[in-house]
């Protein structure tokens, strides 16, 4: 029975190892129904041993997939938060404008004077990393204080833009 314990470990380390004994344990289990000329049956003692490596193998491998699309899925959802709009706020939309007065250039947070409805400094740093979070601008890794937008941010301040305006002539 020691062999059967050595042969779980080695097939609960080895992706490669646990796929290829998951086919052979498929192929000796229904191969002499699928391939009748190539696979005899197997022997009625065998029977349980083979199912029991192939449910197991089988579970291996499927808990491995899904972890490999979970991490998928975290990576893409990272990557493109924008596909889940969410409503900005009226802090978030001023920031929005503000960068948007010069979009191909970063702006220092921490120098910036005359921020209109007294948003206070602390209050920019919170709205800068919720206006990240949802992919319309960019921190800059160096410092914290530096943004710019996004390709997205860019067309969402232009909307933006287009918005007040619009909303300004109809007044």
């Amino acid at each position: 029975m020691e062999w059967l314990v050595d042969f779980l470990k080695s097939i609960s380390g080895s992706r490669s190892f646990t796929g290829a004994t998951f086919v052979t344990a498929l192929s000796l289990l229904m191969g002499p129904t699928w391939w009748s000329k190539y696979f005899s049956p197997l022997p009625k003692e065998w029977v349980l041993p083979t199912t029991a490596i192939l449910v197991f193998s089988g579970v291996l491998l499927s808990l491995w997939a899904v972890a490999a699309i979970w991490e998928e899925a975290q990576w893409f959802l990272q990557k493109n938060p924008h596909l889940f709009k969410s409503k900005i706020t009226r802090s978030e939309s001023t920031l929005m404008i503000l960068l948007a007065e010069s979009p191909d250039e970063s702006m220092d947070l921490a120098n910036l004077n005359g921020i209109p409805n007294a948003i206070s400094k602390l209050e920019l740093r919170e709205v800068a990393a919720t206006l990240a979070r949802k992919g319309l601008i960019e921190v800059n890794m160096f410092g914290q204080n530096f943004v710019s937008l996004t390709p997205y941010g860019r067309r969402s301040a232009l909307k933006l833009m287009k918005t007040i305006i619009t909303s300004k002539r109809n007044a």
